[in-house]
């Protein structure tokens, strides 16, 4: 049961590529009132940058940033688990384009681009960074 719910939250943080609902390119609004299970939290960054938080405990923690028409453009995942570290992994070998030793490129039915990252924040924890591609 716990590896169907980290395949199906996978799923939705990646759902281009599996055509379901995705975050990026949606609307804060959109996000809001369509997230299903997952609930997210209006917060600010100390620099006064608002974003969208939520903690999913088959997940780990979703990082939601959004440009200046509210359009989702970033989206930090920190992994709650090695588990769920090697799902995205494994998802992202088989369905995505690798364009660096850390890093992928995946384009979704619906033309959205979205640039993956393997990443380090300042306090040595490890995230995946997904970007809004052009």
């Amino acid at each position: 049961m716990r590896k169907a719910l980290i395949i199906f939250f996978v799923s939705i943080l990646f759902g281009s590529a599996f055509a379901q609902q995705d975050f990026l390119g949606k609307s804060k609004s959109d996000i809001l009132a369509n997230s299903g299970e997952v609930e997210f939290q209006s917060l600010t960054t100390d620099e006064g940058t608002p974003f969208l938080f939520a903690e999913v405990a088959e997940l780990g923690k979703i990082f939601l940033f959004f440009n200046e028409a509210d359009i989702c453009n970033i989206n930090a995942l920190y992994p709650a688990s090695d588990e769920v570290t090697q799902a995205i992994m494994g998802m992202l070998s088989e369905s995505a384009e690798q364009t660096g030793e850390n890093s992928w490129k995946m384009t979704g039915e619906d033309g959205v681009i979205e640039n993956i990252s393997w990443e380090t924040d300042n306090d040595g924890q490890k995230y995946f960074l997904i970007l809004l591609g052009e």
